[in-house]
């Protein structure tokens, strides 16, 4: 397998202009964090654990590996952040799967899932999470009491390839966003209604069950 290096960062905004569509049309100019996976970093947990679970820097090769198990696995990156407009960009690549497409999608089946956590607030256990599966779909979840609320449900993408990189860009204003794959725009939404206990706070991974991926 070809190796590849992604680049994960954070932006701030410098100038924003609402357009047509009410499409965020935000300069974000300032990078706040920008990690290449060529160095071991604290901010990103590495940890290794009987069952299954893993998370480690390969910095010979540029890329942040993870993996789950036989459960579903959270991973926060140690990075106090306050930011509430921001623009988050990274690319995944989730571990080749066998051309059943069709198959799991009869049976209600994903593949594997990863999933990037969004102003996790670790007062109230709140978070927004935006996830893409083994089946070229994605979905916004609100999690909440340990519980995952779909605010958009599994949702089939052209965007997304299968076995291979995807590029993920979410921006954010005024509890604004907007979800991009692969550089076309996914996904809207204006989630005023959860303002109060999801302003701003930590970012991560989710991963389903039985998944691997490189960040």
């Amino acid at each position: 397998m070809k190796f590849f290096q992604i680049i994960f960062f954070f932006t701030i905004p410098w100038a924003t202009i609402l357009a047509q569509e009410n499409r965020l049309q935000t300069k974000f100019s300032q990078h706040i964090l920008r990690e290449d996976f060529n160095e071991q970093n604290l901010i990103f947990p590495t940890t290794t654990e009987t069952n299954g679970k893993y998370s480690m820097i390969m910095d010979d090769y540029g890329y942040y590996g993870l993996g789950s198990g036989q459960s579903e696995y959270p991973l926060l990156i140690q990075w106090q952040n306050d930011l509430t407009a921001f623009e988050l960009k990274t690319s995944i690549r989730l571990k080749d799967e066998e051309d059943w497409e069709t198959i799991q999608k009869i049976q209600k089946q994903t593949g594997q899932v990863i999933g990037l956590i969004l102003k996790y607030n670790p007062n109230t256990q709140e978070a927004l999470i935006f996830q893409i599966n083994g089946v070229r779909q994605y979905r916004l979840s609100h999690l909440k009491n340990e519980k995952l609320k779909h605010l958009v449900n599994w949702t089939d993408s052209k965007q997304l390839n299968r076995n291979d990189v995807n590029e993920i860009i979410i921006k954010t204003k005024n509890n604004k966003y907007e979800f991009y794959i692969n550089g076309q725009l996914e996904l809207r939404k204006n989630l005023e209604r959860l303002k109060e206990n999801l302003n701003s706070g930590k970012f991560g991974f989710y991963l389903g069950k039985n998944t691997q991926a490189m960040i």
